[in-house]
């Protein structure tokens, strides 16, 4: 375990992850792939998870590119060798990836000798650097195994062919309390509300105080992503009232003591681990029924609707919202979604994929047809399952997509940004909150507007992205800070929304070119 060195790999192809999987572990001694990401905050989380010796990411990324995913991880501190992967040879993209010191960076497609001749050689730097600084404690062998288990059972839900192959001698080799052969379950712990200032990471608010509160059944958990943690329970029957009794005061305990919403989806029983992809997904399926706001903490795969919907695409009429988008007419506007939801409600609780679908298919469609009825006035939004189903309920839903319609009618009206109350609202609720860690999601909340759409507005009315208007409002508040005096830097960095003083001192450099003592003075 001294000798292996740990790879992250973040592309949002899938063959390109799986392939340069294969080329690493088949291609390499001691190098061990233990995370791979399909999206940039993807790849943050698997960084401050993990800790990976080694980082191959690809440029172009959703939510954060590659190099915005090495700026963010080199300001937290990140200790990760940094390889980047582009499609585009550009050389302003190698500048800036020198600048933060990746080791190499590499064209697609890539030359595989060169490439894993880089590569292990930094595998040998890595394991010189880290004899040199101290033996292998205790505390890193156990990161690196926990690190292993967490990759394994990973693959495990994603019906990875490869580690089916292999279940028993890993169950053994990583010491899990699971068996191969016994009927189990997955149950997913869903958080809403992480994004509070004051919270710890999920991976310290669920520590093992969990496995004192549910002990009836053997079970394995961990953190999945930022917002779910799953376990797998040799557990053959759901209603079992002692274990489900546990999960409820486990739940219960959450919420007193983080202020969360907490809610848990139960999959259905399968007979081997090989196949707990499949409980994993009904899991998933009878969770998503959280949005009916039944006032229920736990979903099981009874609740999950067999009953056909009635409402159907062909039943749409466009007409209605297309003219009251187009005339700004909210009464309208509100009307619609009204009667829409009604429709879809026909019946009780049908599917949700179904019912955020149906609304997803009305968003696109009616965006495409005023952009053909406005050619002059082309916009277009990128909007994602998750997004919708992020907002909780169905009425919360209703309310978001009102909102996104009036906001559609106002863009077409061009409003001033100087006359704009949604860009006003926004720049206050920065300026009043900007020592707290605000993100565009925060700031899209309070405006009632999906992040996606949040941030293509604001850019378009104001002229500039979400996150420079952010960095440019910290950094003038800051030299305001500074040239008070009595304001010590600490509490400067605290005052702009920074966590700590080395990030808050790293950022005023690069947007000033000197420190803040050196600006003080």
């Amino acid at each position: 375990m001294q000798d292996l060195v740990t790879i992250l790999i973040a592309d949002d192809e899938t063959a390109i992850r799986y392939g340069l999987e294969e080329i690493v572990e088949s291609g390499s001694e001691g190098l061990k792939v233990i995370a791979t990401a399909d999206n940039g905050v993807e790849a943050l989380l698997f960084l401050e998870q993990f800790k990976p010796d080694i980082a191959i990411i690809d440029i172009n990324m959703p939510k954060y590119d590659g190099l915005e995913v090495i700026k963010l991880a080199i300001q937290s501190g990140c200790r990760t060798r940094f390889f980047i992967l582009s499609g585009y040879n550009d050389f302003s993209y190698a500048q800036t990836a020198i600048r933060y010191g990746v080791k190499n960076y590499f064209l697609k497609p890539i030359n595989i000798p060169e490439f894993l001749k880089e590569l292990n050689k930094q595998g040998q730097e890595v394991r010189a650097q880290r004899r040199q600084e101290e033996s292998l404690s205790p505390k890193r062998l156990n990161a690196l195994v926990q690190s292993s288990r967490i990759y394994f059972l990973n693959q495990l839900i994603q019906s990875r062919e490869n580690v089916a192959k292999d279940i028993t001698n890993k169950l053994t080799e990583l010491q899990l309390t699971l068996d191969d052969n016994r009927p189990c379950l997955v149950v997913i712990f869903s958080f809403f509300g992480m994004d509070q200032q004051a919270l710890p990471p999920i991976s310290e608010i669920v520590n093992d105080e969990i496995r004192k509160f549910i002990n009836c059944a053997p079970m394995e958990y961990w953190v999945y992503n930022d917002t779910q943690v799953l376990c797998v329970f040799h557990q053959n029957d759901p209603k079992d009232p002692l274990w489900r009794g546990q999960l409820s005061a486990y739940i219960k305990y959450l919420k007193e003591k983080y202020t969360l919403t907490v809610l848990a989806g139960i999959g259905r029983v399968i007979s081997a681990l090989e196949q707990i992809a499949a409980s994993y997904s009904s899991a998933l399926e009878a969770l998503s029924y959280h949005i009916y706001d039944t006032g229920a903490d736990i979903y099981d795969t009874d609740i999950i609707s067999s009953e056909k919907p009635t409402f159907s695409k062909e039943n749409i009429d466009y007409k209605p919202i297309i003219y009251a988008v187009t005339h700004g007419n909210e009464q309208g506007i509100r009307e619609y979604c009204h009667a829409f939801f009604q429709s879809l409600l026909f019946i009780k609780m049908p599917p949700p994929n179904f019912f955020i679908g149906m609304c997803m298919y009305l968003i696109m469609n009616v965006q495409k047809q005023i952009t053909l009825l406005y050619p002059d006035k082309k916009m277009e939004f990128e909007f994602h399952y998750e997004e919708l189903d992020a907002l909780g309920s169905t009425s919360a839903i209703q309310n978001w997509m009102i909102g996104f319609f009036i906001r559609y009618g106002e863009m077409m009206n061009d409003t001033p940004e100087q006359d704009n109350s949604i860009i006003k609202a926004s720049k206050e609720y920065i300026l009043n909150n900007l020592h707290k860690n605000i993100k565009a999601k925060d700031v899209s909340a309070h405006v009632n507007l999906s992040e996606t759409y949040f941030s293509i507005y604001f850019k378009d009315k104001t002229g500039i992205n979400f996150r420079d208007y952010l960095l440019s409002m910290r950094m003038n508040q800051a030299k305001k800070l500074l040239r008070e005096k009595d304001v010590t830097i600490s509490e400067v960095a605290w005052l702009t929304g920074y966590q700590d003083y080395r990030s808050f001192s790293r950022a005023f450099k690069n947007e000033t070119g000197m420190s803040p003592s050196e600006y003080a003075k």
